[in-house]
C-alpha cells in the first residue's frame, strides 16, 4: 500500500515549505539580521498563514542552525560565524 496524504495535510506541508523558504531566504540575504527576533505573528502575516506553519518552519530552520529558539522567549536569527557562512 502507498501512504496517502490527505489534502489538508498536503496543504499544511506546502504552507510550512513556503514559510520555511521565505524566512530562510530573508535570513541568508540579511533581511533578518543576526540575533534579530523572529515574531510569530509578523511571519504569519507576511506569509498570509496561521501560526502553525510558522512554528513548523522555525523548527526546520532551527535544525539548520539558522534560528535559535529559547523556551518562553521565542526565536531569534542565529548569530553569524565564519564557519556557518561557508556552510551556506
Amino acid at each position: 500500500m502507498t501512504d496517502m496524504v490527505e489534502p489538508s495535510e498536503a496543504n499544511e506541508l506546502n504552507l510550512v515549505d513556503r514559510v520555511y523558504r521565505s524566512t530562510r531566504a530573508a535570513i541568508v540575504d540579511g533581511t533578518y539580521a543576526p540575533d534579530a527576533r523572529l515574531r510569530l505573528n509578523t511571519l504569519a502575516s507576511e506569509n498570509e498563514v496561521s501560526l502553525i506553519p510558522v512554528r513548523e518552519a522555525l523548527r526546520l530552520l532551527e535544525r539548520e542552525r539558522l534560528v535559535v529558539a529559547t523556551p518562553n522567549k521565542g526565536a531569534r536569527v542565529a548569530p553569524v560565524s565564519l564557519m556557518c557562512l561557508t556552510d551556506l
